[in-house]
């Protein structure tokens, strides 16, 4: 969408113009805008004063965080319910549902590991078996 060059409060400060009496084809020419340009505003700003504007700027604002916030709670539901199936007692199996959850949701590593009650050293750190066999595999 195309940026106006004239902010919301200047174009209510202009439609105030138009109502106070002054005729619509000389607040276009004052203000170097269209007729058209001129109602398309009217229709979208009629009866709203500049702090009107600002609390509903605040409220969008407001809104976006709170839809990415909930965004980020249902990712997490669903890598939660992805793998209740069963329960992980040992930190390995842990590590393995937080690396599935990172693979599969594209979850950050510390949130997988925060969901799943693991340290991040735990999830980078390598099984004693895994080091094992890549110690034999350099013999």
């Amino acid at each position: 969408m195309r940026k106006s060059r004239f902010t919301e409060s200047q174009i209510v400060a202009i439609l105030n113009e138009g109502e106070s009496g002054i005729a619509v084809a000389e607040v276009c020419r004052k203000h170097g805008i269209s007729q058209p340009t001129y109602y398309q505003w009217k229709s979208k700003y009629a009866g709203v004063s500049v702090s009107e504007l600002k609390r509903m700027r605040e409220l969008e604002i407001e809104n976006d965080k709170l839809k990415r916030l909930f965004a980020e709670q249902a990712l997490e539901i669903a890598a939660l319910k992805d793998v209740l199936g069963k329960k992980a007692l040992t930190s390995s199996e842990r590590k393995e549902m937080a690396r599935r959850a990172v693979a599969k949701f594209g979850l950050k590593v510390s949130k997988a590991c925060e969901l799943f009650g693991l340290s991040r050293t735990t999830y980078y750190n390598q099984s004693e078996s895994n080091r094992i066999q890549r110690d034999a595999a350099f013999d």
